[in-house]
């Protein structure tokens, strides 16, 4: 993966987190709004390995806050 793939998907994740669900009239939620979305698009190289892009692990919220090489993907 480039490293436009890897902030591709780090501003999704945070994108994801900011959007509201308009589906429902239920809050979204990491586990059942999010992590399906990162999963199937980022987690091959940001999470499901030892070796991730950048150094940044998309797997869980406080991962994501903690950040990579360049910093976190998202505030908090």
């Amino acid at each position: 993966m480039t490293f436009f793939n890897s902030l591709f998907c780090a501003a999704l994740a945070m994108i994801l987190l900011c959007v509201q669900h308009s589906a429902s009239s239920q809050e979204p939620t990491f586990e059942r709004n999010i992590r399906p979305i990162l999963r199937e698009y980022c987690f091959d190289c940001l999470g499901a390995t030892d070796k991730k892009e950048g150094g940044l692990d998309l797997r869980l919220v406080r991962l994501m806050k903690q950040g990579g090489d360049s910093g976190a993907a998202i505030g908090g």
